[in-house]
């Protein structure tokens, strides 16, 4: 009896250990979107400063993550984030919006899959 309490309780922690992982990357996903956003927009209306700041931001709290993350995702993905970052923060410095405004966009497909991909399953459990 114990042993199969001890496998249920396992299990228990398992399925929630994959639910806690699910909203910390949507939180991220979330945050790094409206920040993407902000910048995009600000690009748009020629706020250079505040499109610099926002991106910025974007980088680091990207930077931030990239320990958990590389633990939880796989490494192409955070690859093509940073890369996709790296392009906004270089349309930024360029006050290029129209490059802003792409790399914003790839950022937001690309966080909308990663939240996609990142559901509970029995392969996101076991």
């Amino acid at each position: 009896m114990k042993k199969e309490l001890l496998a249920g309780l396992l299990l228990a922690v398992m399925i929630a250990a994959s639910v806690l992982n699910i909203l910390l990357i949507r939180k991220l996903t979330d945050s790094l979107i409206d920040l993407a956003e902000q910048t995009s927009t600000a690009a748009e209306a020629g706020d250079w400063d505040t499109a610099k700041e926002s991106a910025e931001d974007m980088q680091q709290k990207w930077k931030d993550s990239c320990g958990y993350l590389r633990i939880v995702l796989r490494h192409s993905e955070i690859d093509n984030t940073t890369e996709y970052l790296c392009g906004l923060l270089g349309g930024v410095y360029e006050k290029d919006s129209a490059e802003v405004r792409s790399a914003a966009e790839l950022i937001e497909i690309n966080f909308e899959n990663m939240t996609d991909i990142e559901r509970l399953s029995p392969g996101s459990v076991f």
